[in-house]
């Protein structure tokens, strides 16, 4: 996707068998956005944005999706959203916000597959070990009060190293720095 303005699109199915989709410049979606195949790649600048009680096709279940945004992720508005991010050579690891508080919110999200920075510096009663492979960051824009629920997924995608590293997931905590 490329140009000189950015685009706003109702909507938009994601289909590239033969290699990414690159976003080089905003891109709205004002209706729906179906993630077929192929990784979306976006960044900081050439975001991928839905408006208010806009959506996106992939839920949790999706999790062998071959189709996400491998890049940072904008939803506006107070809906519940599962936000379709992942990282190309990993796949699809969705985080979701839900009872949002605010009509005019503004949550950013993304997907990152690396040890988290200061790690060893999250510390508080019950948290035992932090993820040394993956973390998504999550972030309210500036000057809104909104608050949510948020959920993280751990799914198939998320092995760390060579073999499963989670064996109680049940006892899997989302901390915040």
């Amino acid at each position: 996707f490329g140009g000189t303005l950015p685009t706003s699109i109702e909507r938009v199915t994601f289909s590239n068998i033969g290699g990414g989709i690159f976003l080089l410049m905003p891109t709205t979606i004002t209706v729906n956005a179906t993630f077929t195949n192929g990784v979306v790649t976006s960044d900081a600048t050439n975001l991928l944005i839905f408006t208010d009680n806009a959506t996106s096709s992939l839920t949790p279940a999706n999790a062998a999706s071959p189709s996400y945004v491998s890049g940072p992720v904008r939803k506006v508005g107070n809906d519940d959203f599962t936000f379709p991010v992942g990282k190309a050579g990993t796949g699809f690891v969705p985080i979701r916000i839900e009872d949002v508080t605010n009509a005019n919110s503004v949550f950013t999200a993304e997907y990152i597959r690396t040890t988290p920075p200061n790690r060893t510096e999250i510390t508080a009663t019950g948290i035992q070990n932090i993820s040394k492979c993956e973390y998504w960051v999550l972030d309210r824009a500036a000057g809104t009060t909104s608050t949510a629920d948020i959920i993280a997924y751990w799914n198939a995608n998320s092995p760390c190293d060579a073999g499963p590293y989670v064996t109680q997931p049940t006892s899997m905590r989302l901390v915040h720095y």
